[in-house]
């Protein structure tokens, strides 16, 4: 709270930084718990629901940010009541999240003479490398992370897309990452009532060729007439999350239930390691092209799942995947 509402840049990086910390303890257990929780064949379903519950409250959080800040109110002093507000919802999330934690029932772990990875990193690259003898689980994670790097490449894309090339306020910036996010929950969705069984795997080249097609749409806008362009521009950014949402759900629910019990934690806390390293590398490619045209950057992305679709095409023919 002090953080927004002061504006202050470093305290900013320590809040978001210890976001990040408490999300690498908090992730792996939330995640390795599921198998443990739900017979196999229903965590589908229950990562579908779970995402979109997720998504619902990313969305929540995006939407009502940029209200907030839009608001017509007086500023006290130097500082907008808009950016009191958005810090105040931060707080009063995060209290709320705290308060729920107390009722979670404790269980015990599934491999409680494993000492804790105090190595850390290089614990992690040690799995990573057991992870991928296992070549469908390696797979697996490799697209779960490049879609995640994706994604926040997209994010930063849309902040850029909406405010710099079209000129769009932060209220209806924020309603373009509601559209992307409603795609990925309609998604989730769906991907939790179809792909069940072997059905999962017949479902990922699709999905990742309906991605490619919304990023496409969006890379064209410029290139159609004005009064098409929005529609466009939303619908577009709406397909891509849809696809995103399609292929997410199955994927993480693969990371969960193939490895062994006492290796679902460690297997996720690795596929974390791979996601958000390669979230930070998309984050420093956004900022070496960000002169380039947001929708030119879509044209790239569009590409990259063109691509994704094609290796998931040639990959999913391999003996390997017959079991």
């Amino acid at each position: 709270f002090a953080a927004l509402w002061r504006g202050n840049l470093a305290l900013m990086v320590v809040m978001v930084g210890a976001m990040g910390l408490q999300s690498a303890l908090f992730s792996p257990a939330l995640n390795g718990s599921l198998p443990e929780l739900f017979p196999r064949e229903r965590l589908v379903w229950v990562n579908g629901i779970l995402r979109v519950g997720v998504t619902l409250g990313i969305l929540a959080g995006v939407a009502s940010a940029g209200m907030a800040l839009d608001l017509p109110l007086p500023k006290l002093g130097h500082v907008p009541w808009g950016r009191g507000l958005v810090g105040l919802g931060v707080l009063s999330f995060s209290l709320a999240g705290w308060a729920l934690a107390w009722l979670i029932p404790r269980r015990g772990a599934s491999d409680p003479s494993r000492p804790f990875p105090w190595s850390g990193p290089w614990e992690t690259l040690r799995e990573l490398r057991s992870i991928g003898a296992d070549r469908p689980l390696g797979r697996i994670l490799l697209l779960d992370a490049l879609l995640w790097s994706m994604g926040v490449f997209q994010l930063l894309l849309i902040n850029a897309l909406g405010k710099e090339q079209f000129g769009f306020s932060d209220r209806a910036t924020s309603l373009l990452v509601m559209a992307q996010m409603l795609g990925l929950a309609v998604g989730g969705l769906g991907a939790a009532h179809g792909a069940q069984g072997k059905a999962w795997l017949r479902m990922l080249a699709p999905s990742a060729w309906l991605m490619a097609l919304g990023m496409g749409l969006v890379w064209l806008v410029p290139q159609t007439a004005l009064a098409l362009q929005n529609p466009l521009l939303f619908g577009g950014v709406a397909l891509a999350g849809l696809g995103g949402g399609l292929l997410l759900v199955p994927t993480e629910t693969f990371l969960q239930a193939r490895p062994a019990p006492e290796r679902k934690g460690a297997t996720w806390a690795a596929a974390n390691f791979a996601s958000f390293s390669g979230m930070t590398l998309a984050s420093g490619l956004y900022i070496l092209v960000n002169r380039v045209a947001p929708t030119h950057a879509y044209g790239g992305l569009a590409a990259l799942s063109l691509a994704i679709a094609l290796w998931l095409m040639v990959e999913l023919r391999h003996p390997a995947w017959e079991g």
